[in-house]
């Protein structure tokens, strides 16, 4: 089962990595202004709003999450046919709406399944384990941001519709390839009513943490491909930048096993976000130079990879038995779809007000707010343990 989802995970991102890169350069090259693009770019954040946790809600109810994934693969790669046959903006919306509807079953889902069969005695995830299935999705995040650079200066980004359609097949040979079995039994375990989970302090407070660290990221997702191209740099230039980041994440996830181990999670939740308050500082004051762009990067390492792996560890905690699905659910959909929607539609406004530097100073005070919010999450956690 790890070994058929190190290939999913390898699939999906690079899907991920090919969308998240590439699409703003599409939009822009079909001549949509930059409020248009903000829009659109939003539109895969508006779904995680209802569409993480419907899949998470279906998964949780018989535990077919297996099936649950080839369908999501079929519908999505029938609904990104659409982006071949007509580029116009009605279009593409309600194209991009449906896919990522589809599309946002993989995460939650495949996450459950491999924090099942890597769930601890304790109730937490083997990090050491789980890193070496994660990093695949990396490797594959890598191999599309630089070889689909390549690709792009070479063939124009016309080329982009077609190379998604074929990176959505090996996506959905992938779910095929899954072995049809249920979850362990321990994930179906009634576990403690959502409502229950959701009044105590310190994860209502570590939910606000995730939102914020993942809003101030999405300036980087939504915006960081036109800022560096807007400094000049070729299409082969972002997707090396962006290589970097995945290449330092792929090292984290390989060596995070004895790093994890110092500190408490909420210690390593705090330390990503104050790291991402000073990469998007950095980012925004000196975007044309290469090598502190460069530097910068390598933080996605603390920023992204040890807080995601910090965050899988407390959703699996905080969210026993069968609220597992909608536990992950839900870390989507605040992190990745309401961080998503304010900073695409609040992002283009700020950016064709001030300019693209001005999203990513907004982001770096977003990390540092979610910064407090985990110090606070970690105080009533200790309050908890000696009471």
């Amino acid at each position: 089962m790890l070994s058929a989802c190190a290939a999913l995970y390898a699939a999906y991102f690079i899907t991920a990595g090919l969308y998240g890169t590439y699409v703003p350069l599409w939009f822009e090259s079909l001549g949509l202004p930059i409020v248009t693009i903000g829009f659109l770019m939003s539109l895969p954040s508006w779904t995680r709003l209802y569409a993480s946790f419907a899949w998470g809600w279906l998964a949780d109810r018989d535990g077919g999450h297996v099936r649950l994934l080839r369908v999501a693969g079929t519908l999505s790669l029938v609904t990104a046919f659409a982006l071949l046959i007509d580029s116009s903006t009605a279009v593409m919306a309600v194209a991009i709406f449906a896919y990522f509807s589809f599309n946002a079953a993989f995460t939650p889902l495949t996450d459950t399944v491999v924090s099942a069969e890597l769930a601890t005695a304790e109730g937490g995830v083997d990090a050491r384990r789980y890193g070496r299935v994660r990093l695949w999705g990396s490797l594959g995040y890598l191999g599309a941001v630089l070889g689909f650079g390549w690709l792009f200066d070479h063939a124009g980004m016309g080329a982009f519709v077609p190379a998604l359609l074929v990176s959505l097949v090996l996506l959905l040979l992938a779910s095929l390839a899954l072995p049809t079995r249920r979850l362990a039994a321990h994930t179906h375990e009634k576990g403690p009513p959502l409502g229950e989970v959701l009044s105590r302090p310190d994860v209502r407070w570590f939910l606000a943490g995730i939102f914020l660290t993942v809003l101030a990221h999405q300036a980087l997702y939504c915006f960081y491909s036109l800022f560096l191209a807007a400094q000049g740099h070729s299409k082969s230039t972002v997707g090396l930048l962006w290589g970097v980041g995945v290449m330092a994440e792929i090292g984290w996830f390989a060596l995070q096993g004895r790093m994890m181990e110092r500190g408490t999670v909420h210690h390593w939740l705090i330390a990503s976000a104050g790291v991402a308050a000073l990469r998007f500082a950095v980012t925004a004051a000196f975007p044309s130079i290469f090598w502190l762009q460069t530097l910068m990067q390598t933080t996605h390492a603390i920023s992204f990879a040890a807080q995601h792996l910090a965050c899988l560890a407390l959703i699996t905690r905080y969210f026993p038995g069968r609220l597992r699905g909608r536990g992950q659910a839900l870390y989507l959909v605040i992190g990745y779809g309401l961080s998503g929607v304010v900073a695409a539609l609040g992002g283009a406004w700020l950016v064709d007000a001030w300019g693209l530097a001005s999203a990513f100073w907004a982001a770096s005070l977003a990390a540092v707010a979610g910064a407090w919010c985990c110090l606070k999450s970690h105080r009533h956690t200790v309050q908890v343990v000696t009471h």
